[in-house]
């Protein structure tokens, strides 16, 4: 009787594994543009990881159930979605994406460039992806976002700016910070902070070593970051350390009312005496005796 249900399971395995090997199909075909064939598109099974791509003549060859459809896509233009039914050959014509084409471009503060136009190095963050709860500095929150951008956070102030350097430092004792540019306008920085010394002593001036510290993250449209000589030719010597271009936010003619509400709240518990391990009176001066026993303490 075992024996009898093994070979009916088995049965019933092969039937099912011969079905589904049936409803596969070979799909092949040629993808062209308006040049000719496109070389790169990559084909992809919907809702799957799998497919292929178009080699140098355009064509493509991937084995796909009946019922499927077929992604085809490619950088700048329409991506093309197709239903296999019973022909394995399928040949697509790929039409351009405006949309996608002129949505790339470089702001350098004066000017917008199409990214295709532009030979300068140069790196954007989209202000959707710049904003972190809890990070009221915008400059620190550009950490780590954009390669040969470095940012070091080197002092423990509150409030204090990070030092910047994009391609590394450009001077050993000078000031080595980018220049800020926020919608057309250049920004300097009040106090020159670049000194070890006024950075680690706790003066209040090094606050308002950031020129763009008061920026609502929240009214960033997006950051260029501007890195070589050819991107930052604009602005001449101010530019030797790079520049940070940042556009804000702007409304636009005839564009319906859109208000947005930001709101950010953190709950804690009043702090008492027993949440922490601390000493008394006594116990402060024992210690401070035997500091000075040692020879440690020294008062003026």
């Amino acid at each position: 009787m075992k024996k009898k249900l093994q070979l009916i399971i088995t049965c019933i395995l092969l039937v099912i594994t011969q079905i589904s090997f049936a409803q596969e199909m070979v799909v092949s075909g040629i993808v062209t543009d308006d040049f000719g064939p496109a070389t790169g598109v990559s084909v992809i099974i919907k809702g799957t990881v799998k497919g292929t791509e178009t080699d140098f003549d355009g064509r493509y060859s991937i084995k796909v159930s009946k019922g499927a459809t077929l992604m085809f896509m490619f950088l700048g233009k329409e991506t093309i979605e197709i239903k296999v039914a019973d022909s394995n050959v399928i040949n697509v014509k790929l039409k351009d994406s405006s949309e996608q084409l002129n949505e790339v471009v470089v702001t350098t503060g004066y000017e917008t460039i199409k990214r295709k136009k532009f030979t300068g190095a140069s790196s954007i963050v989209k202000g959707a992806d710049l904003k972190i709860d809890g990070v009221v500095d915008v400059t620190r929150m550009l950490e780590g976002r954009t390669a040969g951008v470095n940012i070091q956070n080197i002092s423990g102030t509150f409030g204090a700016a990070p030092n910047i350097t994009i391609r590394g430092a450009s001077s050993v004792f000078g000031n080595n910070s980018p220049l800020y540019v926020i919608d057309g306008i250049v920004q300097e920085d009040i106090i020159d902070s670049t000194g070890l010394e006024a950075i680690t002593n706790g003066d209040s001036q090094t606050l308002l070593s950031s020129s763009i510290a008061g920026i609502n993250a929240n009214d960033i449209k997006d950051v260029q970051i501007l890195k070589d000589a050819s991107a930052t030719a604009l602005y001449g010597a101010r530019a030797r350390n790079g520049v940070v271009v940042i556009t804000t936010k702007a409304g636009k003619k005839e564009a319906p009312l859109k208000v947005t509400y930001n709101l950010e709240q953190a709950l804690r518990d009043i702090p008492s005496y027993s949440n922490f391990d601390i000493l008394d009176s006594k116990e402060n001066m024992s210690i401070l005796k035997e500091v000075e026993s040692k020879g440690f303490l020294k008062p003026s």
